[in-house]
């Protein structure tokens, strides 16, 4: 059996949430993270890609990529939010459905979100 243990989540402030996001590290190389990120100090991706802001020949040495993401979270516009949550992203045909169930002060609760593929909430 699973231990699925919630967490607090980092969000970003309103005012930053279109330079904080970012697309997933997996789907982009080095190069191209690295123009995404090219003048945006809070994108996301200097975190999850880290090695976009880390010299030769140390950008393939994993301490390094580490220590300097850490570095760029800590720079990030980026804030936990109150409750401990877990998320759970159904992906569908024509747009992203997400259920976010949280806990509060011992209350259960569940919200319904929907995300569609350009990334604004409804």
């Amino acid at each position: 059996m699973s231990v699925v243990i919630p967490f607090r989540a980092l969000r970003p402030g309103r005012s930053f949430a279109k330079e904080v996001a970012s697309l997933p590290y997996d789907v982009l190389n080095r190069d191209e993270a690295r123009a995404l990120a090219s003048g945006n100090p809070v994108s996301f991706l200097r975190v999850e890609k880290s090695e976009i802001d880390v010299n030769p020949p140390d950008d393939v040495v994993p301490e390094k990529i580490f220590e300097k993401a850490k570095e760029n979270l800590s720079e990030t516009q980026l804030y936990p939010v109150k409750a401990e949550c877990l998320m759970i992203i159904l992906i569908l045909c024509f747009g992203h459905f997400c259920v976010e169930v949280c806990r509060s002060h011992g209350e259960q609760r569940a919200i319904l979100r929907e995300f569609w593929q350009s990334g604004t909430r409804h």
